[in-house]
């Protein structure tokens, strides 16, 4: 008896389909790619932090710990750099995403401890502090796009709403990569919806598993009552980029990581890679000028050279 390829076998036990599994993960980091700007997304911070007559933190505690952040953040920066040269870009495609996560995620630890804030050891928590203090709670977001783009709610039809008024008209799925700026906002704004869905899915979970959801004798929210709990609870939880960014390594790196080096579906690996550089490079450059701007200047050039002194890392500082 032949047996059937191992893609074959594992969509047929309930996994997600390779193709569209890989197509997602890929594609999403594409329209990234093409959203963001190195230079612009800096250039935004300058502007802002001028404009706003950001307070410069002499406090040394504040500035260790967002310098630590920083340089962390730099390590897996320079890792995704050193992973773009390897002959086969299959075989670390897995290792880009984690480095392209930690290179996200410690950069916005470094904003979110230079300015006050205290760091959360837990990444949704993370998450969440970030979005509080730096895109939803300030009259204007400190953050630009396409990192800026979030959700206040996680009532499906708010999102629905929201969604269909924020796309720029091309409905760009995120089956096909994009190639043109409204193409790539439009397939990020997929991202968000989805991953709105996804933490959607853990919200009514916590609320089937209430003691009000219970003591009412709710079963499902076929009722209005049950409905009302359940929204109650959706419409006090927002996501933004680095819920995404959470969702998108534990989406690609577990559950879709075989996809990402098994089959043929013609996606074009390397510049996958690139794309994970060209993101985190541009997150990373945002948030270390971010940092700058929040600090004396004599204080971020000491930094700077001592980096230059003592830093091991290939990537630029």
């Amino acid at each position: 008896m032949t047996k059937a390829p191992l893609g074959q076998r594992l969509f047929e036990i309930g996994s997600p389909n390779p193709e569209y599994a890989l197509l997602g993960s890929v594609n999403w980091m594409r329209a990234l790619a093409i959203a963001s700007d190195r230079n612009a997304a800096t250039s935004w911070v300058v502007n802002t932090a001028h404009s706003a007559s950001w307070k410069r933190e002499t406090r040394q505690d504040l500035q260790d710990a967002a310098f630590e952040k920083v340089f962390l953040a730099q390590n897996y920066l320079a890792a995704i750099a050193s992973l773009a040269k390897v002959p086969n870009p299959h075989d670390v495609a897995r290792i880009a995403i984690v480095a392209w996560y930690y290179c996200i995620y410690f950069s916005s630890q470094a904003m979110l401890a230079i300015s006050g804030q205290t760091v959360p050891e837990e990444h949704q928590k993370t998450a969440r502090v970030w979005l509080n203090q730096l895109v939803t709670g300030p009259a204007k977001a400190l953050v630009p796009y396409p990192f800026d783009l979030h959700l206040t709610t996680l009532v499906k039809t708010n999102v629905d709403e929201w969604c269909n008024q924020a796309g720029r008209g091309t409905n760009h799925s995120l089956n096909i990569a994009p190639a043109t700026v409204d193409q790539a906002h439009d397939a990020h704004l997929s991202y968000l919806k989805g991953t709105a869905g996804f933490y959607r899915e853990q919200v009514e979970d916590g609320v089937r598993e209430s003691r009000d959801f219970k003591n009412a004798g709710y079963k499902d929210f076929r009722t209005k009552a049950a409905r009302e709990l359940r929204d109650e609870a959706l419409q006090k939880r927002g996501v933004g980029f680095l819920d995404m960014a959470f969702r998108y390594r534990g989406k690609a790196n577990y559950r879709d990581a075989i996809f990402l080096c098994y089959g043929s579906y013609g996606v074009d690996m390397n510049r996958f890679i690139a794309d994970t550089y060209a993101v985190a490079d541009a997150y990373h450059q945002m948030a270390q000028t971010w940092v700058s701007m929040r600090i004396p200047k004599d204080d971020w050039s000491h930094l700077l050279d001592d980096l230059g002194k003592n830093s091991r890392l290939t990537a630029a500082t």
